[in-house]
């Protein structure tokens, strides 16, 4: 039993997209596309013990391009899809340097894409 039990809310946002799922839908793509990626700095985002996104990099292996992958607060509800920008580095969670792009709809199959054709780009930072 979690913590935060009393309050009644179940330990994940029933919309919410997770890491696990993330990482296997972005590295289920990219091995179709016969793409390396490697993943560094993913985490949850908690809010009260409840799950509610996730953020972190994704590195193609043979360019050493980096991008940042947020899925946002499952909480905002349907309308808000999730963000992924180019990144000098895994540390690099600013965005002042690169645009936000943001994918089609609210799935992890469809960040999926988004997030594969921007690691074919070539590298703008």
């Amino acid at each position: 039993m979690n913590r935060f039990a009393e309050y009644g809310l179940p330990n994940r946002h029933p919309q919410a997209l997770l890491m696990t799922k993330a990482k296997n839908a972005i590295r289920r793509y990219a091995d179709t596309c016969g793409i390396d990626v490697s993943f560094s700095n993913w985490k949850n985002d908690n809010v009260n013990g409840q799950k509610i996104g996730c953020h972190g990099f994704v590195t193609n292996q043979a360019t050493g391009k980096v991008v940042y992958v947020c899925a946002p607060d499952a909480r905002g509800g349907t309308s808000m899809t999730f963000m992924f920008r180019e990144a000098r580095s895994v540390s690099d969670y600013g965005g002042a340097h690169s645009r936000n792009q943001w994918s089609g709809e609210r799935t992890a199959e469809s960040l999926a894409e988004g997030v594969v054709i921007e690691l074919t780009r070539p590298k703008r930072l």
